[in-house]
């Protein structure tokens, strides 16, 4: 759909729909789905470890003591933390997604009534700050 990438998510969507059964369109999607975790799976295998570790602790150091946080900024950050807490980089309790959805704008709004784009950065490192003590 053109849409691009954000935070190491990526939106998979069908062109071709009509004609298709709902089972054949499930099948069509399972097969892409394993088709990308198996790339996945071969891109970690080539990832530098010491450059990972660095790109991960420096994730995890801009989130625990920032004081203002974009959303783009945290999901890219959350995505880089989720990396390595995946392949055993480092280890965090923190719920990640959790974080990840409830400090969007539209949730934080929800929560806290209308909010200008920097009250929510401020709202949003501190919750990350309060999460990652």
């Amino acid at each position: 759909e053109g849409s691009k990438s954000v935070a190491s998510l990526y939106q998979v969507s069908n062109q071709v729909t009509l004609g298709l059964s709902e089972k054949n369109a499930i099948k069509n999607l399972e097969t892409i789905t394993s088709q990308l975790i198996e790339k996945e799976k071969n891109v970690r295998e080539s990832l530098n470890k010491i450059k990972l570790e660095d790109m991960v602790f420096r994730a995890y150091g801009n989130l625990k003591y920032s004081r203002l946080l974009s959303c783009n900024e945290m999901m890219t950050l959350i995505s880089r933390i989720k990396l390595g807490k995946d392949i055993g980089v480092i280890d965090t309790d923190a719920s990640l997604m959790k974080l990840f959805i409830e400090n969007q704008p539209y949730n934080l709004m929800k929560k806290h009534g209308n909010l200008s784009a920097e009250e929510r950065d401020i709202i949003r490192a501190s919750n990350i700050r309060e999460a990652l003590k």
